[in-house]
């Protein structure tokens, strides 16, 4: 099997068809405003530590988590990493968002150090299901070179506030 992230780069999209399904390399979210995005952990079948990973470098606003403002010491490669194992099942975040845009993927620790977060890389790939007005199930690939799209799901409900 061609990694994922190939593909992505052959097909020169951050989206692929695939056995029939559409598959995202990540969602990426632009709509001016101010939301709450309220993420839970579903399940996962991975041997190894799965995360939400958010990626904030490109937004121009402001992303808090319990009162504290996360995104205010920022680069291009900025990213709040929620780790399955210690985060709470569900996390909810106060978005606002003037310009740019919030690229959320998947990510998954592969030596237990949770020094590197392996994401949109390799096999790193998710199915997107839409399950309400602005409410979403992702159906993640961890970076592992296979296809079964069930070592992270987790949902994404976007509140505007």
């Amino acid at each position: 099997m061609i990694y994922f992230s190939e593909q992505f780069l052959e097909a020169r999209s951050n989206k692929i068809e695939y056995n029939g399904s559409i598959i995202h390399r990540f969602f990426r979210f632009d709509k001016p405003g101010e939301y709450i995005f309220r993420f839970k952990f579903i399940s996962s079948n991975s041997n190894l530590n799965q995360a939400i990973v958010i990626f904030y470098g490109n937004l121009i606003g402001k992303i808090v988590l319990e009162d504290k403002d996360v995104s205010k010491d920022k680069n291009v490669f900025s990213r709040i990493v929620f780790y399955e194992d210690t985060a709470p099942k569900q996390i909810d975040l106060k978005i606002k968002v003037d310009g740019g845009y919030l690229t959320i993927c998947n990510g998954s620790d592969s030596d237990g150090t949770k020094c590197f977060c392996h994401t949109l890389s390799f096999g790193c790939a998710m199915k997107v299901e839409e399950i309400g007005e602005n409410h979403f199930k992702f159906y993640c690939n961890d970076y592992e070179n296979d296809d079964d799209f069930d070592d992270l799901i987790f949902e994404l409900e976007i509140i505007k506030t």
